[in-house]
Protein backbone atom coordinates (compact mmCIF):
# COMPACT_ATOMS: atom_id res chain seq x y z
CA UNK A 1 0.00 0.00 0.00
CA UNK A 2 1.32 3.42 -0.95
CA UNK A 3 0.79 6.14 1.62
CA UNK A 4 1.93 9.32 -0.17
CA UNK A 5 3.12 10.38 3.24
CA UNK A 6 6.19 12.44 2.35
CA UNK A 7 4.28 15.74 2.07
CA UNK A 8 1.55 15.32 4.69
CA UNK A 9 0.84 18.17 7.11
CA UNK A 10 0.11 17.55 10.79
CA UNK A 11 -1.63 20.93 11.08
CA UNK A 12 -5.43 21.07 11.06
CA UNK A 13 -6.86 24.55 10.59
CA UNK A 14 -7.99 24.64 6.95
CA UNK A 15 -11.56 25.83 6.33
CA UNK A 16 -13.95 25.37 3.40
CA UNK A 17 -13.77 29.10 2.71
CA UNK A 18 -9.95 29.13 2.60
CA UNK A 19 -9.75 26.15 0.26
CA UNK A 20 -12.46 27.55 -2.01
CA UNK A 21 -10.70 30.92 -2.17
CA UNK A 22 -7.46 29.18 -3.10
CA UNK A 23 -9.14 27.62 -6.12
CA UNK A 24 -10.95 30.84 -7.03
CA UNK A 25 -7.61 32.68 -7.03
CA UNK A 26 -6.04 30.08 -9.33
CA UNK A 27 -8.96 30.32 -11.75
CA UNK A 28 -8.76 34.11 -11.72
CA UNK A 29 -5.04 33.98 -12.51
CA UNK A 30 -5.58 31.83 -15.58
CA UNK A 31 -8.53 33.94 -16.73
CA UNK A 32 -6.24 36.97 -16.77
CA UNK A 33 -3.21 35.23 -18.27
CA UNK A 34 -5.22 33.16 -20.80
CA UNK A 35 -2.45 30.54 -20.57
CA UNK A 36 -4.95 27.70 -20.17
CA UNK A 37 -8.70 27.35 -20.71
CA UNK A 38 -10.71 27.30 -17.48
CA UNK A 39 -11.89 23.73 -18.15
CA UNK A 40 -8.29 22.53 -18.41
CA UNK A 41 -7.36 24.32 -15.18
CA UNK A 42 -10.29 22.68 -13.38
CA UNK A 43 -9.40 19.25 -14.75
CA UNK A 44 -5.77 19.66 -13.69
CA UNK A 45 -6.77 20.74 -10.18
CA UNK A 46 -9.16 17.80 -9.84
CA UNK A 47 -6.22 15.52 -10.66
CA UNK A 48 -3.87 17.09 -8.11
CA UNK A 49 -3.33 16.13 -4.48
CA UNK A 50 -2.23 19.44 -2.99
CA UNK A 51 0.75 18.93 -0.70
CA UNK A 52 0.86 19.79 2.99
CA UNK A 53 -2.75 20.92 3.33
CA UNK A 54 -3.45 21.69 7.02
CA UNK A 55 -6.33 19.22 7.02
CA UNK A 56 -5.83 16.37 9.46
CA UNK A 57 -9.17 15.47 11.09
CA UNK A 58 -9.94 11.92 9.92
CA UNK A 59 -8.42 8.46 9.48
CA UNK A 60 -9.29 5.08 8.01
CA UNK A 61 -10.19 1.96 9.98
CA UNK A 62 -12.40 -1.14 9.87
CA UNK A 63 -15.95 -0.02 9.08
CA UNK A 64 -18.64 -0.37 11.73
CA UNK A 65 -21.19 -1.61 9.20
CA UNK A 66 -19.33 -4.88 8.64
CA UNK A 67 -20.08 -7.14 5.70
CA UNK A 68 -18.02 -6.50 2.60
CA UNK A 69 -17.43 -2.83 3.44
CA UNK A 70 -13.87 -3.30 4.68
CA UNK A 71 -12.33 0.04 5.59
CA UNK A 72 -14.26 3.16 6.54
CA UNK A 73 -13.58 6.80 7.35
CA UNK A 74 -13.54 8.07 10.96
CA UNK A 75 -13.28 11.49 12.59
CA UNK A 76 -10.20 11.99 14.78
CA UNK A 77 -11.70 15.05 16.49
CA UNK A 78 -15.13 16.62 16.86
CA UNK A 79 -16.27 18.12 13.55
CA UNK A 80 -18.95 20.82 13.45
CA UNK A 81 -21.91 21.04 11.08
CA UNK A 82 -20.76 22.59 7.79
CA UNK A 83 -17.08 21.97 8.49
CA UNK A 84 -14.66 20.59 5.93
CA UNK A 85 -13.71 16.97 6.68
CA UNK A 86 -11.40 15.91 3.84
CA UNK A 87 -10.99 16.09 0.06
CA UNK A 88 -11.99 13.48 -2.50
CA UNK A 89 -8.86 12.63 -4.53
CA UNK A 90 -8.77 12.71 -8.31
CA UNK A 91 -6.16 10.00 -8.71
CA UNK A 92 -7.71 9.52 -12.13
CA UNK A 93 -9.89 12.05 -13.93
CA UNK A 94 -12.26 10.58 -16.52
CA UNK A 95 -13.55 12.82 -19.29
CA UNK A 96 -16.59 11.41 -21.08
CA UNK A 97 -18.15 12.05 -24.49
CA UNK A 98 -21.55 12.57 -22.89
CA UNK A 99 -23.36 12.54 -19.56
CA UNK A 100 -24.18 8.80 -19.78
CA UNK A 101 -20.65 7.86 -18.60
CA UNK A 102 -20.76 4.64 -20.59
CA UNK A 103 -17.51 2.66 -20.68
CA UNK A 104 -18.46 1.70 -24.26
CA UNK A 105 -17.90 5.28 -25.44
CA UNK A 106 -14.60 7.12 -25.82
CA UNK A 107 -13.05 8.09 -22.49
CA UNK A 108 -10.02 10.28 -21.84
CA UNK A 109 -8.18 9.26 -18.66
CA UNK A 110 -5.81 11.66 -16.90
CA UNK A 111 -3.57 10.67 -13.99
CA UNK A 112 -2.08 13.09 -11.51
CA UNK A 113 1.70 13.43 -11.30
CA UNK A 114 1.52 11.95 -7.80
CA UNK A 115 0.39 8.56 -9.15
CA UNK A 116 3.22 5.98 -9.26
CA UNK A 117 3.85 4.71 -12.80
CA UNK A 118 3.01 1.17 -11.65
CA UNK A 119 -0.52 2.35 -10.76
CA UNK A 120 -1.17 4.68 -13.72
CA UNK A 121 -3.23 2.06 -15.47
CA UNK A 122 -6.24 3.49 -17.30
CA UNK A 123 -7.97 0.11 -17.63
CA UNK A 124 -7.67 -0.49 -13.88
CA UNK A 125 -9.44 2.78 -13.09
CA UNK A 126 -12.13 2.46 -15.76
CA UNK A 127 -13.00 -1.20 -15.14
CA UNK A 128 -11.88 -2.08 -11.60
CA UNK A 129 -12.26 1.11 -9.57
CA UNK A 130 -15.56 2.53 -10.80
CA UNK A 131 -17.02 2.03 -7.31
CA UNK A 132 -14.67 4.85 -6.23
CA UNK A 133 -15.96 7.23 -8.92
CA UNK A 134 -17.92 10.42 -8.24
CA UNK A 135 -19.19 12.89 -10.86
CA UNK A 136 -17.44 16.27 -10.92
CA UNK A 137 -19.54 17.59 -13.82
CA UNK A 138 -21.82 16.20 -16.53
CA UNK A 139 -18.85 14.99 -18.57
CA UNK A 140 -16.09 14.60 -15.97
CA UNK A 141 -15.68 12.33 -12.97
CA UNK A 142 -12.92 11.66 -10.46
CA UNK A 143 -11.75 8.37 -9.00
CA UNK A 144 -9.84 7.82 -5.78
CA UNK A 145 -7.39 4.95 -5.52
CA UNK A 146 -8.04 2.88 -2.35
CA UNK A 147 -4.35 1.95 -2.30
CA UNK A 148 -3.52 5.60 -1.63
CA UNK A 149 -4.91 6.40 1.81
CA UNK A 150 -2.03 7.82 3.85
CA UNK A 151 -2.93 11.52 3.67
CA UNK A 152 -5.80 12.64 5.92
CA UNK A 153 -6.42 15.57 3.57
CA UNK A 154 -7.46 13.14 0.81
CA UNK A 155 -9.58 10.38 2.30
CA UNK A 156 -13.02 11.15 0.89
CA UNK A 157 -12.96 8.00 -1.24
CA UNK A 158 -12.83 5.85 1.91
CA UNK A 159 -16.23 6.89 3.30
CA UNK A 160 -19.02 4.31 3.10
CA UNK A 161 -22.76 4.48 2.62
CA UNK A 162 -24.51 3.52 5.85
CA UNK A 163 -26.91 1.23 4.00
CA UNK A 164 -27.28 -0.91 0.88
CA UNK A 165 -30.46 -1.99 -0.94
CA UNK A 166 -31.50 -5.58 -0.20
CA UNK A 167 -31.77 -6.98 -3.71
CA UNK A 168 -32.23 -10.53 -2.38
CA UNK A 169 -35.94 -9.98 -1.70
CA UNK A 170 -36.89 -9.17 -5.29
CA UNK A 171 -39.81 -10.98 -6.87
CA UNK A 172 -38.83 -13.68 -9.39
CA UNK A 173 -38.73 -12.26 -12.90
CA UNK A 174 -37.74 -8.73 -11.85
CA UNK A 175 -35.21 -7.38 -14.35
CA UNK A 176 -31.67 -6.81 -13.11
CA UNK A 177 -31.76 -3.01 -13.26
CA UNK A 178 -35.46 -2.38 -12.61
CA UNK A 179 -36.31 0.19 -9.94
CA UNK A 180 -38.39 -1.42 -7.18
CA UNK A 181 -40.07 1.38 -5.25
CA UNK A 182 -40.42 -0.44 -1.90
CA UNK A 183 -36.78 -1.51 -2.10
CA UNK A 184 -35.69 2.04 -2.93
CA UNK A 185 -37.77 3.54 -0.12
CA UNK A 186 -36.32 1.11 2.42
CA UNK A 187 -32.78 1.94 1.30
CA UNK A 188 -33.41 5.71 1.28
CA UNK A 189 -34.73 5.58 4.85
CA UNK A 190 -31.87 3.42 6.16
CA UNK A 191 -29.17 5.48 4.45
CA UNK A 192 -30.66 8.81 5.56
CA UNK A 193 -30.66 7.60 9.17
CA UNK A 194 -26.87 7.24 9.17
CA UNK A 195 -25.63 9.88 6.72
CA UNK A 196 -23.62 12.66 8.37
CA UNK A 197 -21.61 14.08 5.47
CA UNK A 198 -21.93 15.05 1.82
CA UNK A 199 -19.71 15.63 -1.19
CA UNK A 200 -19.71 19.13 -2.66
CA UNK A 201 -17.74 20.82 -5.44
CA UNK A 202 -15.43 23.74 -4.64
CA UNK A 203 -15.20 26.10 -7.61
CA UNK A 204 -15.45 23.08 -9.92
CA UNK A 205 -11.84 22.27 -8.98
CA UNK A 206 -12.05 19.76 -6.12
CA UNK A 207 -14.70 17.51 -4.62
CA UNK A 208 -14.65 17.79 -0.83
CA UNK A 209 -16.48 16.24 2.12
CA UNK A 210 -18.57 18.51 4.36
CA UNK A 211 -20.24 17.59 7.65
CA UNK A 212 -24.07 17.59 7.60
CA UNK A 213 -24.27 16.89 11.34
CA UNK A 214 -21.98 17.20 14.31
CA UNK A 215 -19.53 14.30 14.05
CA UNK A 216 -17.80 13.30 17.27
CA UNK A 217 -14.24 12.04 17.50
CA UNK A 218 -14.28 8.31 16.72
CA UNK A 219 -17.55 8.43 14.74
CA UNK A 220 -17.65 6.88 11.28
CA UNK A 221 -18.31 9.26 8.40
CA UNK A 222 -21.14 8.18 6.08
CA UNK A 223 -22.34 9.41 2.69
CA UNK A 224 -25.50 8.50 0.84
CA UNK A 225 -24.35 6.98 -2.45
CA UNK A 226 -27.90 6.90 -3.79
CA UNK A 227 -30.12 4.05 -4.94
CA UNK A 228 -28.99 4.55 -8.55
CA UNK A 229 -25.36 3.94 -7.57
CA UNK A 230 -26.14 0.53 -6.08
CA UNK A 231 -28.49 -0.40 -8.92
CA UNK A 232 -25.90 0.45 -11.60
CA UNK A 233 -23.34 -1.82 -9.93
CA UNK A 234 -25.49 -4.94 -9.89
CA UNK A 235 -24.13 -7.95 -11.73
CA UNK A 236 -26.09 -10.57 -13.63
Amino acid sequence: MSTLGAHVSLKDDLTLYQLGKMFADVLAHYRESTELPQETVRRNLHGTRLEELPLNRCRTGPSTIGGASGQGLFATRDIAVGELITCYPGDAVLCWEDADHSAKRNIEVYHGKHIPSTQANALRFVHELRSYEVPASDTMSVLGDPLLCGDAAYLGHMANDGACPDFSKREPGTALFDVVEAEKEQYDTASAARVNAELISLEGCHMVTKALKTILAGDEVFFTYGYGYWLSRRRA
